[in-house]
């Protein structure tokens, strides 16, 4: 039985995900959490708008009352007030903005600006200060809410694109051997910065579980699971919600605390958006590939699919995420004997960078001086070998 541990790094992000034996990724039911952070989101399709608002009385509504705007600005506070259980009849509100021709209000003067302006406003807005300025109006919300979209599927897909290994890691074994050669593993993986971060070895700055200080390692050449273990990020990759749950969260209490200014017939469609599903980025009624961006290889959905049991880019059975890591696990040659269960392996995918997109995007997106190879054929098969190869070993 192969007994190796491995974790899964993406060395872009510093961060490392989840740790087992080859069955355990494979076979257990979080792998396909890496979908979530390699697949491209596609921008859902535009919500509905009422267009049958009654416009004058939603700007004098807006306009009129100061708790839909923290920012109010006068300068004749004591004609500012606020309406309680309907308050003055529209005459009179009319009346009041137009005698107290001196309020002004952030909002109420950018919504005047034509709505190119107004996009390139939202545009250079953080993701949460875009969305309270959305919930100002049925305008700001027809013209804003595909920027908070695009800003909520910046937090998609965190591993696109990054250099992705599947790392075998046993730090007590490796740390008693202090032979690490430059060769160690894919040629062009690592950075220079990162060459010489091995090279380095650990720092005073270093701890190990106990507290103890590494700086003995100080000027020793160490492997990269060693760095991994002390300085990159660490989680369970089925505790790693995509987007960040805190983030979906706190976008969700900001719109049910401040969509009263919204007229009735959005607020529905407004919960709707606040409350996130992922798969709504991911739909069933597109073709998925994935891409490796480093070989320019691609692995087509259909090719996989078995009846059924697709979903977007996720499969019930052999997908994706199995085509990945069955091609990136690296288990370098250490210099260390009798290991029980020691089965070495190269991944031909080791360290290169993927991204899972839609069928229509790919092809939109090739040059006709990068050659592109379709593999699909062959990636089902290749995977069926590793599997027969894993519980072959294991029995």
């Amino acid at each position: 039985m192969e007994t190796l541990s491995y974790k899964l790094l993406s060395l872009d992000a510093r961060q490392a995900r989840g740790e087992g034996t080859i069955t355990y990724w494979l076979f257990n039911g979080s792998v396909p959490r890496l979908v979530e952070r390699l697949a491209v989101p596609v921008l859902p399709a535009p919500l509905l708008v009422d267009r049958t608002t009654d416009w004058k009385s939603v700007l004098l509504r807006e306009f009129d009352s100061t708790s839909a705007y923290p920012y109010t600005i006068t300068s004749r506070p004591e004609k500012r007030r606020k309406h309680s259980n309907g308050g003055a009849s529209d005459h009179k509100r009319q009346k009041f903005l137009k005698e107290s021709g001196a309020v002004s209000t952030p909002c109420r003067n950018l919504l005047r600006l034509p709505a190119e302006l107004i996009g390139m406003i939202f545009d250079k807005l953080w993701i949460t200060d875009a969305l309270r300025l959305t919930l100002v109006s049925q305008r700001s919300w027809d013209i804003g809410w595909t920027y908070v979209e695009k800003k909520l599927m910046g937090f998609m897909a965190p591993w696109a694109g990054h250099r992705l290994i599947c790392l075998y890691e046993d730090p007590k074994i490796v740390r008693k051997n202090a032979v690490y050669p430059e060769s160690e593993y894919p040629p062009g993986m690592l950075s220079i910065d990162e060459e010489e971060e091995l090279s380095l070895g650990l720092t005073s700055e270093d701890h190990d579980d106990d507290g103890a200080s590494m700086e003995a390692y100080t000027g020793i050449r160490v492997d990269l699971a060693i760095i991994a273990l002390w300085r990159y990020e660490h989680n369970e990759i089925d505790l790693d919600d995509v987007p960040p749950i805190s983030l979906t969260s706190l976008l969700r209490d900001i719109t049910e605390n401040q969509m009263h200014d919204l007229p009735q017939s959005l607020r529905s469609k407004v919960l709707n958006f606040s409350h996130f599903h992922l798969p709504n980025y991911l739909p069933n009624d597109r073709k998925w590939v994935l891409r490796n961006l480093t070989t320019h290889e691609f692995v087509r959905s259909e090719a996989l699919a078995i009846k059924n049991d697709q979903h977007g880019p996720y499969f019930e059975h052999l997908g994706f995420e199995h085509i990945v890591l069955s091609r990136i696990f690296w288990s370098p040659i250490l210099q260390h004997a009798n290991i029980n269960g020691r089965v070495e392996r190269r991944g031909v995918w080791a360290g290169h960078r993927f991204e899972i997109t839609t069928l229509d995007r790919h092809t939109a997106s090739m040059q006709p001086d990068v050659a592109w190879t379709d593999i699909s054929n062959n990636a089902a098969d290749d995977w069926m070998q590793h599997w027969r190869t894993v519980f072959c070993s294991e029995t």
